[in-house]
């Protein structure tokens, strides 16, 4: 028998392989587990944010709210986008990647709350915002590498500008963009939260940066010394 000698180079990809196809099934559990009443079309309203129901001590609907979905169809639409720009991310850490989805949520739920009195009336669920704040994030890994691929970069540019559109008429127009275009429902789209997801995802990259600055100042300094 003869066998092949794994490269050093090779293990840390096959082990990172593994965990975001760990991390991907997780988020996938989730979602299944949070929208098992659309089996029988009734969406998990306990589940969604609903200030109210916040304030009297449900503080689980903060951190569960994107997770449900009005519809199949909305879950179909919502979830795969989310998926697969999370498995998109080049960022190879867990927990990192795991901030940008919490800063993108974050977002998602607070600019609605500034902008949109009736939230307390029509509630809010989804995953869009955090998705759009993802795209955010994959853009600007994009113009980072800008260097080393100048094609990368460029789409980079042109995907983060779109994405700025995209928030932008949608808030002033106050409503989804290609809203008519949809083949099933997806409720009563609350678009800023598009917008503080978009938000959300350039602080949570703007803070790696940072991290990792002071992280490259420190080692360089304990070289020196």
């Amino acid at each position: 028998m003869t066998t092949l000698p794994i490269t050093a180079t090779t293990q840390p990809e096959l082990h990172d392989n593994g965990l975001r196809r760990l991390e991907l099934g997780g988020w996938l559990l989730l979602l299944c587990l949070c929208n098992l009443g659309l089996l029988a079309n009734r969406p998990t309203t306990q589940l969604m944010f609903d200030p109210a129901a916040v304030a009297a001590g449900q503080w689980w609907r903060l951190l569960s709210w994107p997770l449900v979905h009005v519809s199949r169809y909305h879950l179909l639409l919502d979830g795969s986008a989310f998926l697969l720009l999370l498995n998109g991310l080049r960022e190879e850490s867990f927990f990192r990647r795991c901030g940008y989805v919490l800063l993108s949520a974050a977002g998602s739920l607070v600019v609605p709350l500034l902008l949109v009195p009736e939230l307390s009336r029509t509630g809010l669920c989804g995953l869009s915002g955090i998705a759009h704040g993802l795209a955010a994030v994959s853009a600007l890994e994009l113009i980072q590498s800008t260097e080393q691929d100048p094609a990368a970069g460029r789409l980079g540019w042109l995907l983060l500008a779109g994405l700025l559109f995209k928030t932008g008429w949608e808030l002033g127009q106050g409503r989804v963009i290609f809203a008519d275009w949809h083949l099933g429902s997806v409720g009563h789209p609350i678009v800023s939260t598009h917008a503080g997801g978009f938000l959300g995802g350039i602080l949570g990259f703007l803070l790696r940066q940072l991290s990792g600055r002071r992280k490259t100042c420190r080692n360089a300094k304990q070289t020196l010394n």
